[in-house]
C-alpha cells in the first residue's frame, strides 16, 4: 500500500506545486510588467507617439519577456495536467522532468529560481544587451550608423531607454513633442527674418588666416570667452572680440602653428597674447579686465603646452584613426573636454560649432551638430511644451541621465525644421533668411543664438510676471532649475 501511495502522493504534490507556481508566475508577471508597459503608454499620452528606438530597445523586449513567462506558465499547467493523467501529454517528456522538479522538497530551489527570473526581467536584461550592442555599433565607420547611439548620440529613443533602464524602470526621461518643436521653429524663423539682433555676438570668419590658424583663433578665443563668464568680467561684443584676435593674427601671425612652435614656453605665449589683446581691445575701445586677462594665463599656457607636441595645431588633437572608431567629431569633442575651461557642455560645443562655421572641420555635418547646452533653452522648450515630462515629475534640473543630450536633440530638431522651411521657402520671411544665411552652419549658429535670446527674453518676462499661471506660465526657471508652476 505504501509503495502504491507514494506515486499518488508525488502526483498530488506535483499538481499542487505546479498550479501554485503557475499562479504565482502569472501574478508576478502582472506586477512586474504593468509599470513597464505603463511607461510607453505615458509617453504616447504626453506626446502622441513613442520614439521608434525606444520601442525596439525597451518595449519590444518586454513582449519577449512576457512570451517567455507565458511559456513557463503553460509548461507548468502542462506538467500539472500530466501529473493527473500522464497519457494526455505522454509525448512531451520534458513535462515529466519539469513536474519532478516542482515538489515540496525543492521549495528552496524553486524560490531561488523564481527570484532569479524576476530579477533578470526587472533588470531589463535584453534591453541592456541591445543598448550595448547599438552603442558599440555606433563606433563603427558606417556613415548612417556612426555616432547615432550612446549617451552623446543622436537617437532620442536610445537615450530614453537608457534613462529608464538605468533607474530600474523608475527613470523619468525628457520627452520630445515633435508638433510643438515645429511650432517653436516657426517662432525662430520669424525672429530670424527681423533686423539682425545677433550681429554683435556673431563672430565673423578670419579672412587672412590659414585653416589651422583659424582653428587656433577659435580655440583660444573660446577659452578667453569662458574665462570672461567665470571671472564675471565685463563682456565685450563677441564679434568685436574675435575680430580683435583676427587682427592680432594678421599683424603678428601669432596663431599660425609654425609661429606657436617658435615660442619658448606656454608662459611666454600667454604673456604675449595677453599683451597683444590688451592693446587691440584698447584700440577698439572695448572693456578690458582690471587684471589684464591674468586669470586666463594658466589656461592659455596649459593649452599651449598641449599643442606644442602636436605641431601647434588644435586639429592635431584628433587621433589618426578617429574616423574608423567613433568618428572625428566624437574624438575632437573628447579631446577638447580635457582642456582647461572646455569641460562644460556650453563652451566646448560652442567651440566645435565655431570651428565648423569657420570651415576648419569640413567633415563635420549639421546632422551630428553638437549643440551648445543652455539650461534656459531647455526651460523655454518645456514652457512651449516642445519638451515634456511624465505628470508626476515636478521639476527638471537637467542633471538626470540623458537630460542634456535630449534637450540638445530637441534644439537640433528646431534648427533642422528651420532649415527645411528656409531652404524651401514659401514665404517672404523664409526667402529673406535664406539669402542672409546661405551656409548651413551659419544658419544653425544664427538659429541657436535666436533660441537662446528667446529664452533670455521669456525668462525676464516670467520673472516680471512672478510666474503667474493666469498669464500662461507653466514652468518657472530659477537657480538653474525648471519647476512646474502650481
Amino acid at each position: 500500500m505504501t509503495e502504491q501511495a507514494t506515486p499518488a502522493k508525488m502526483a498530488t504534490d506535483i499538481t499542487a506545486m505546479t498550479i501554485i507556481a503557475a499562479i504565482v508566475a502569472a501574478l508576478g508577471a502582472v506586477a512586474i510588467f504593468q509599470p513597464k508597459f505603463a511607461i510607453s503608454a505615458a509617453m504616447k499620452r504626453e506626446t502622441g507617439s513613442v520614439e521608434p528606438a525606444f520601442r525596439v530597445l525597451y518595449a519590444v523586449p518586454q513582449y519577449l519577456n512576457v512570451a517567455l513567462i507565458a511559456g513557463l506558465c503553460i509548461a507548468l499547467i502542462g506538467a500539472c495536467v500530466q501529473s493527473i493523467d500522464p497519457a494526455i501529454f505522454a509525448q512531451y517528456r520534458f513535462l515529466t522532468s519539469l513536474g519532478g522538479f516542482f515538489v515540496p522538497n525543492n521549495i528552496i530551489w524553486i524560490i531561488l529560481m523564481a527570484a532569479f527570473i524576476g530579477a533578470i526581467v526587472k533588470f531589463n536584461w535584453l534591453s541592456w544587451i541591445l543598448l550595448a550592442l547599438s552603442r558599440t555599433a555606433s563606433f563603427l565607420p558606417i556613415p548612417w550608423l556612426q555616432g547615432v547611439y550612446g549617451p552623446h548620440g543622436q537617437s532620442v529613443g536610445w537615450l530614453q531607454a537608457f534613462n529608464v533602464c538605468r533607474a530600474w524602470d523608475s527613470g523619468q526621461p525628457i520627452l520630445l513633442c515633435h508638433d510643438q518643436i515645429d511650432r517653436v521653429a516657426d517662432q525662430v524663423l520669424f525672429r530670424l527674418s527681423q533686423p539682425a539682433s545677433s550681429a554683435s555676438n556673431f563672430a565673423a570668419r578670419p579672412t587672412k588666416a590659414s585653416t589651422a590658424a583659424r582653428a587656433n583663433i577659435a580655440l583660444f578665443g573660446c577659452v578667453l570667452e569662458a574665462t570672461h563668464y567665470a571671472q564675471k568680467w565685463s563682456l565685450p561684443p563677441w564679434a568685436e572680440f574675435y575680430a580683435a584676435l583676427a587682427a592680432i593674427h594678421t599683424r603678428t601671425q601669432l596663431f599660425e602653428p609654425s609661429e606657436l612652435q617658435k615660442i619658448a614656453s606656454g608662459d611666454e605665449f600667454a604673456d604675449r597674447l595677453r599683451g597683444e589683446l590688451v592693446s587691440e581691445m584698447s584700440l577698439q575701445r572695448q572693456p578690458i579686465p582690471d587684471d589684464k586677462y591674468l586669470a586666463a594665463a594658466d589656461s592659455l599656457a596649459s593649452i599651449w603646452n598641449r599643442l606644442h607636441p602636436r605641431s601647434g595645431n588644435v586639429l592635431n588633437l584628433i587621433p589618426a584613426g578617429a574616423r574608423l572608431v567613433g568618428g572625428s567629431l566624437y574624438w575632437l569633442d573628447r579631446r577638447l573636454s580635457e582642456l582647461p575651461m572646455l569641460n562644460s557642455e556650453g563652451m566646448r560645443p560652442q567651440l566645435i560649432k565655431l570651428l565648423a562655421r569657420w570651415e576648419t572641420i569640413p567633415w563635420a555635418k549639421t546632422s551630428v551638430f553638437i549643440q551648445p547646452f543652455a539650461k534656459k533653452q531647455g526651460w523655454l522648450l518645456l514652457q512651449e511644451t516642445a519638451l515634456r515630462v511624465f505628470p508626476e515629475q515636478k521639476d527638471v534640473t537637467f542633471w538626470s541621465v540623458g537630460d542634456v543630450q535630449l534637450t540638445r536633440l530637441a534644439c537640433i530638431e528646431v534648427f533642422e525644421n528651420v532649415k527645411a522651411k528656409v531652404r524651401h521657402p514659401q514665404s517672404a520671411e523664409a526667402k529673406s533668411v535664406n539669402q542672409a544665411h546661405p551656409e548651413e552652419w551659419d544658419l544653425f549658429a544664427a538659429a541657436d543664438y535666436c533660441l537662446w535670446n528667446m529664452a533670455s527674453e521669456m525668462e525676464a518676462s516670467g520673472r516680471a510676471d512672478n510666474w503667474d499661471t493666469k498669464k500662461g506660465w507653466r514652468w518657472k526657471f530659477e537657480n538653474g532649475r525648471a519647476s512646474k508652476v502650481s
